[in-house]
């Protein structure tokens, strides 16, 4: 049976079952599908984890092969039985995937009443490794410029306070609030430039997509007023991107 066929003959297969199905005889699809669903109705549904803990399916992990280190995935094995199931794939260094809003460099958010401060912002998440198990890392950079009729420079200046205040929003599976968290920096400046780097860590998440978002402003800093019209204020319009925990 050809891929759609086998779907609609067996509505209980996932992809990777189809995927590992794909060009085998009907024969052998329908020894698999039997299997598969008799695995279904007689065992357990997930893995377990540290402690005996109930790892549901689609859940990744780090596992140890003959000295390399793999990504194992929680699933049905070749009859249908959920197991850890190694990938193939080699776990590298650093995070595991990452996205960053945007892909290079910074956007530049422009201030009010005349562009005389501006911030240069980025998001990043990552899905990295806590251990075996995946945990994401949510970093937003914030550099505040002025402009001090030459160019771009910035802030910084010592004893003039610098503020940041914006909003963490992160959904996951189902439209699920992992956080709404408004977080405020002041930092008053020393004479070395300024750079606002606000990191959270994430773990335990369940499986599936998540949706991260940052806005916010910026106040104060060196030019907050010209021809008596305030301007510091930046006004950071939603910077967001996508992960994914385990896979589906």
């Amino acid at each position: 049976m050809n891929r759609a066929d086998l779907a609609a003959k067996y509505t209980f297969l996932e992809t990777a079952d189809l995927d590992h199905l794909d060009g085998k005889s009907d024969s052998e699809q329908d020894a698999y599908a039997f299997a598969r669903l008799q695995a279904m109705l007689s065992g357990p549904q997930y893995c377990l984890g540290p402690g005996g803990a109930h790892m549901p399916i689609g859940t990744l992990r780090l596992d140890d092969l003959a000295g390399k280190t793999y990504v194992y995935r929680c699933g049905p094995g070749l009859l249908g039985t959920v197991d850890w199931i190694n990938t193939g794939e080699k776990a590298g260094q650093g995070p595991y995937r990452g996205v960053r809003d945007p892909a290079s460099d910074f956007t530049i958010h422009k201030g009010d009443n005349g562009n005389f401060s501006r911030v240069k912002a980025a998001l990043t998440g990552q899905v990295g490794w806590d251990g075996q198990y995946q945990k994401l890392t949510v970093t937003f950079e914030a550099i505040p410029q002025y402009w001090n009729e030459l160019l771009w420079e910035e802030e910084g200046h010592k004893g003039i306070v610098t503020a940041l205040s914006i909003t963490l929003s992160i959904t996951g599976p189902g439209g699920s609030v992992v956080t709404s968290e408004p977080i405020t920096h002041n930092q008053s400046g020393t004479g070395d430039p300024i750079k606002f780097t606000i990191t959270r860590e994430f773990k335990n998440l369940p499986v599936g997509d998540y949706r991260l978002a940052v806005s916010g402003q910026k106040t104060g800093g060196r030019r907050t007023r010209v021809n008596s019209k305030e301007t510091g204020r930046v006004a950071i319009q939603e910077h967001v991107v996508s992960c994914t925990i385990g896979r589906e």
